[in-house]
């Protein structure tokens, strides 16, 4: 029996906001604020050097891959703020990529505490100018914009449901450790 369209996209909005509440806690947790824009507002234009991240996951009714785009400018503001001094083009990508997989990180803590378990990937980037990753075919994925006084950050989620896809209806009773708590042994 195939998902209806509406189940799907329903699905789709309700993974789109939880990648949003997991985008503003990251930068949260590093003390940088951004705001999500209307997806109709306008963008201040990015140009110039763009680095891309992409870390694909997958699980048993769900799979995709996150994207996250930026301009270089950003990311050196962010190493900043992270106390890096390191400028090279690979520091950068490094940065971007690891942030890629801290966000999937808690989206895949939010997912988990919604029933849903996913496997991640490692992250892999891309620098350049007029950089374009198209979305997975047959996924209508839109860009999630942010912006901040860094600048414009954009995440988007290319995922694909199986037709059994759904979440829990009751939460877990013992939680998993939260997004930046620490384990003793």
């Amino acid at each position: 029996m195939e998902q209806s369209t509406h189940a799907a996209t329903t699905h789709r909005i309700e993974v789109e906001d939880l990648l949003v509440e997991a985008t503003t806690a990251l930068f949260d947790a590093h003390g940088i604020s951004l705001v999500r824009l209307d997806p109709e507002a306008a963008v201040r234009v990015q140009s110039g050097t763009m680095v891309t991240s992409t870390v694909g996951f997958a699980g048993d009714d769900l799979r995709g891959a996150l994207v996250i785009s930026t301009s270089l400018d950003f990311v050196r503001r962010l190493q900043v703020q992270l106390g890096s001094d390191e400028s090279s083009i690979e520091a950068a990508s490094d940065t971007l990529g690891e942030f890629s997989n801290m966000l999937l990180g808690r989206l895949k803590y939010s997912l988990l505490l919604r029933g849903v378990t996913i496997f991640v990937a490692t992250p892999t980037t891309a620098l350049g100018e007029h950089l374009m990753v198209p979305p997975l075919t047959g996924c209508p994925s839109p860009w999630l914009r942010f912006d901040g006084e860094m600048g414009v950050f954009n995440t988007r989620l290319d995922a694909s449901f199986s037709p059994e896809f759904a979440f829990a209806t009751a939460s877990p009773r013992d939680l998993p450790v939260g997004a930046g708590e620490m384990m003793m042994f």
